[in-house]
């Protein structure tokens, strides 16, 4: 019966994924965004790893019992970039690590609350400059659901033990990785000893990796 769960489990992987898109996809437009208020604080700041910018934001009494809140990133120093929603967080999130940057440059970041379909509170700017491979002050946040984070460690590492660099470590579900000869996710740590498991250790680094957590952590 267990080698019949990780089907399910890839299943769960790549809706998680999906539900991303959609969400994102549902979000309302930047332009209906209301004025920078004092119910919002958002700080962007590169991460330790080198490879992406950790937003984290503080949430005034008044916007407390919002439905989500969604990042928008706005590339400062191209012309005519209004920014673009880029994650749905939930109600409980604070932070969220944006990998999603190919090229260096100055990139803005606000958040947004919704309810009921709409915004209500939003952020003002938090602006950063980010160069690939240089490292900031941030650990990476890594929220819930499936999401990607960056290993650095020596390959022959314990995905064990990398699963042990989250904090919490009890938010670790599982780890993947894309493998791209097959076109699918390969199992490597699941908190479910039973559940089998496709590799062990770390089979080659620096790449990123998917971890699928029941809360948001940090990764150092």
């Amino acid at each position: 019966m267990p080698a019949r769960r990780r089907p399910l489990v890839r299943l769960a992987l790549a809706v998680a994924f999906g539900g991303l898109l959609t969400a994102l996809a549902a979000a309302p437009a930047r332009a209906q965004l209301p004025p920078p208020t004092s119910a919002l604080s958002a700080f962007a700041t590169d991460a330790i790893d080198g490879q992406g910018v950790v937003v984290s934001w503080s949430v005034g009494a008044i916007a407390l019992h919002s439905d989500a809140f969604i990042v928008f990133r706005r590339n400062a120093l191209l012309s005519g970039d209004s920014g673009a929603a880029i994650y749905p967080a939930a109600n409980t999130v604070r932070g969220y690590t944006d990998y999603g940057l190919a090229n260096a440059g100055l990139y803005c970041y606000r958040v947004a609350a919704t309810l009921g379909g709409q915004y209500t509170y939003a952020s003002a700017e938090s602006c950063v400059t980010f160069s690939p491979g240089v490292a900031g002050t941030a650990r990476p946040i890594i929220g819930a659901g499936c999401n990607r984070f960056y290993v650095a460690l020596q390959p022959g590492t314990a995905m064990a033990a990398i699963a042990a660099r989250f904090d919490p470590s009890s938010a670790v579900v599982s780890l993947w990785r894309f493998v791209p000869d097959t076109g699918a996710f390969a199992a490597g740590f699941f908190a479910n000893p039973t559940t089998p498991t496709d590799f062990t250790t770390l089979p080659a680094s620096p790449e990123f990796e998917v971890a699928c957590l029941n809360r948001p952590a940090t990764y150092h």
